[in-house]
């Protein structure tokens, strides 16, 4: 997979989907979420990333304080990956995330 070019990363403010990427898309989308700091709105549901593409998302959201929508619906994802992002949650003290749809 290639990664997500910089124009993309400074200039998309929502994006509605993405193609069934897998857990190295999951890795993909954290890397860039890390690095955006526009992006508000992602809905990656469908995109088959799984509990560990969803643990690099959360991950992700340390880093990424601008991300208000997160939703990763249908993407088969376990307790697992709810953990990673409660964990997550907890332990940092700024998030711009008002809504996150699992499932």
């Amino acid at each position: 997979m290639q990664p997500i070019s910089s124009s993309w990363r400074q200039s998309v403010t929502c994006l509605r989907s993405l193609p069934s990427t897998g857990p190295d898309g999951g890795e993909l989308i954290g890397e860039s979420l890390i690095e955006n700091k526009v992006l508000k709105r992602l809905f990656i549901d469908g995109s088959d990333i799984g509990d560990d593409g969803a643990a690099e998302v959360a991950h992700a959201l340390r880093s990424n304080t601008v991300l208000e929508e997160l939703s990763l619906k249908s993407n088969s994802l376990s307790d697992q990956a709810a953990r990673s992002f409660a964990d997550v949650l907890e332990e940092i003290d700024s998030t711009g995330i008002k809504k996150l749809r699992l499932g």
